[in-house]
């Protein structure tokens, strides 16, 4: 399996995961105390610059194994030109 395919898969796994404790978290402070709001608030907010982060890098690191992906199909179609000249350089030499 190419490499891009692997990490297009292992993004969507840490995507899932990601989501899963985000929630957890998210519930977590919801059962904190009223009267801790400054907590509260203050953990949102965490949980909001956080969320940013993993976004941002779960959208580069899928462009990044997008583009492998293509590498990976131009690195394959040059391999198999490759075959064929290789095969018609014989052919002519052997003529």
């Amino acid at each position: 399996m190419a490499i891009g395919t692997t990490g297009i898969q292992w993004l969507d796994l840490l995507e899932s995961e990601f989501d899963k404790s985000f929630v957890d978290l998210d519930m977590l402070i919801g059962e904190i105390d009223d009267d801790q709001i400054e907590i509260i608030y203050a953990a949102r907010q965490k949980l909001t610059a956080l969320s940013t982060a993993f976004a941002q890098l779960s959208h580069k690191s899928q462009v990044v194994f997008e583009n492998s992906i293509k590498l990976e199909d131009g690195v394959h179609k040059l391999e198999k030109k490759n075959q064929i000249l290789l095969k018609e350089n014989e052919t002519w030499q052997k003529s």
